[in-house]
């Protein structure tokens, strides 16, 4: 379907920005593909926070490997958020991946750090969830 979605806008010459590109593979499940389209958008506008932090849950959400890197891509994105004063709930977002990153590299204190920052800005679910998990890991 999104191979069929492409050839088809691409037959009308309706170019997809490769960061909205990116966003479709993902969610088909097409990961690697995915990946290569976050870097170009990367590429194409290095302060693209938004694709910084979706390689950086790839690498830890769905290829649980990379941790390092993934921790490189998120912390540019919180950079970049920071420096531009976008919306709390964004950077709650991007501080959700980089205090994870932390927490599946074995960074504990820095992941609960990065949590205690995440709930002054928004407290919804998904993230007290991983704030709840980060935290049992340190009163063990």
């Amino acid at each position: 379907l999104v191979t069929l979605l492409f050839s088809v806008l691409s037959d009308f010459g309706q170019a997809i920005d490769p960061h909205n590109r990116g966003i479709a593979l993902e969610r088909a499940g097409e990961y690697e593909k995915a990946l290569l389209q976050f870097q170009l958008a990367i590429d194409r506008n290095p302060s693209d926070a938004y694709s910084y932090n979706e390689i950086a849950w790839l690498y830890v959400d769905k290829f649980e490997i990379n941790y390092d890197l993934a921790i490189k891509f998120a912390t540019t994105a919180v950079s970049i958020a920071k420096e531009r004063n976008y919306h709390d709930r964004l950077l709650a977002n991007y501080l959700d991946t980089l205090g994870w990153a932390n927490y599946k590299n074995g960074n504990i204190e820095s992941a609960q750090a990065l949590y205690e920052e995440l709930v002054i800005l928004d407290s919804a679910k998904e993230f007290m969830h991983h704030y709840e998990i980060v935290f049992d890991a340190i009163s063990e």
